[in-house]
């Protein structure tokens, strides 16, 4: 006997809420490279029903996203420069089953300091210095919130460093600006 999985699950983004269109999300001024990274998943079975394919769709030049939702580009924003694109997930069955959401990409520059320049500080490590990851887990778990305050303000980015997550398998989720006037930001670490 042989059992075969129905591609009959289009893929979602687990991290937004059910039937957004639209992700607005803050990036850094002048940078180049890897900006953020949108998470996809698929219920199907393991196999080319559940295997995802990224793409942009009317994405300014320089933008592109790879296997794993990473959106990079090659030429740096502008503060307040704003890019809208749309991007579509899709599963490899054949026929494939697809998704989208609009990104609205918006450049945030950092004030220029002239104070001591410290670092930002950890708040609250105790509670998520240790995180423990299930294989039952779904794309898309919370495994913990971080938090961040830097005193003189700074806005505060976070960023998992490629090396230490290799398959890819983790990224960092926020849900507001990515830095307040405050210099306080928090992220989930999610699965």
């Amino acid at each position: 006997m042989q059992v075969e999985d129905q591609n009959d699950n289009s893929p979602y983004f687990p991290l937004l809420p059910q039937h957004q269109t639209k992700f607005k999300l803050d990036v850094p001024v002048n940078q180049t490279g890897h900006l953020t990274r949108v998470v996809a998943a698929d219920v199907d079975a393991e196999g080319p029903n559940s295997d995802l394919e990224y793409r942009l769709v009317n994405a300014a030049a320089g933008f592109s996203v790879d296997r794993h939702g990473l959106i990079s580009n090659t030429k740096p924003m502008k503060a307040g420069d704003k890019s809208s694109f749309l991007l579509v997930v899709r599963d490899l069955s054949q026929p494939s089953r697809e998704s989208n959401i609009t990104l609205e990409l918006m450049a945030i520059g950092r004030p220029m300091r002239t104070t001591n320049r410290k670092k930002p500080r950890l708040v609250e490590r105790e509670l998520w210095k240790e995180l423990f990851v299930s294989d039952s887990d779904s794309v898309g778990t919370i495994l913990g919130i971080m938090k961040a305050v830097d005193e003189e303000g700074d806005l505060l980015w976070w960023r998992i460093d490629e090396a230490s997550n290799p398959n890819m398998s983790f990224t960092v989720q926020t849900h507001s600006s990515q830095g307040s006037d405050k210099g306080e930001a928090s992220a989930e670490l999610v699965s």
